[in-house]
């Protein structure tokens, strides 16, 4: 992180930088994952929906991650140390900050699960397509949004975020 500082990188390219990194295996993955659960079950209808889900809760716990890691930062292991070692007085902060996101995780879900469940129930495919826009358009919102607000706290809290960092 200090390198970063000290080369005067923009939040907002912190930011984008770590959601382009993501989306370069994930968004084929989350195509791949959903085309192929569709294949199996044969029932093409739902295809435009499960994509329409598949994509928005991307792009929108994405924009949720980038704004929750600029944000609320807590120590994790250094390098070279176990992955499961919990490093001393962090457990409570990382369960609360980790809990937080999984519940809004579940609100952000709303708006697509909202005309899923109408395809479910009724089995229109109208239902399925308005999933497939409701959920890129909503995930596309969310993630500006999350890089956003989280690219501006980072520029805003950077000494803070590198006094805390270094004190781990």
């Amino acid at each position: 992180f200090h390198h970063h500082v000290l080369a005067g990188v923009r939040g907002a390219d912190d930011r984008w930088g770590r959601v382009l990194g993501l989306f370069g295996w994930g968004l084929p993955l989350a195509v791949v994952v959903t085309v192929a659960t569709v294949a199996a079950t044969g029932d093409w209808v739902l295809l435009p929906a499960l994509l329409g889900v598949s994509l928005g809760l991307l792009g929108a716990c994405t924009g949720l991650s980038s704004l929750v890691s600029a944000r609320w930062v807590y120590p994790v292991p250094k390098p070279g140390d176990s992955p499961l070692k919990t490093p001393q007085g962090a457990a409570a902060r990382t369960a609360l900050v980790q809990g937080v996101s999984m519940l809004a995780t579940a609100v952000l879900a709303v708006p697509m699960a909202v005309p899923f469940i109408a395809l479910l129930a009724t089995r229109a495919s109208v239902w399925s397509w308005v999933t497939l826009v409701v959920g890129v358009g909503w995930g596309a919102l969310a993630l500006w949004l999350g890089v956003r607000w989280g690219a501006a706290w980072y520029d805003r809290a950077q000494a803070e975020t590198l006094q805390a960092v270094k004190a781990w």
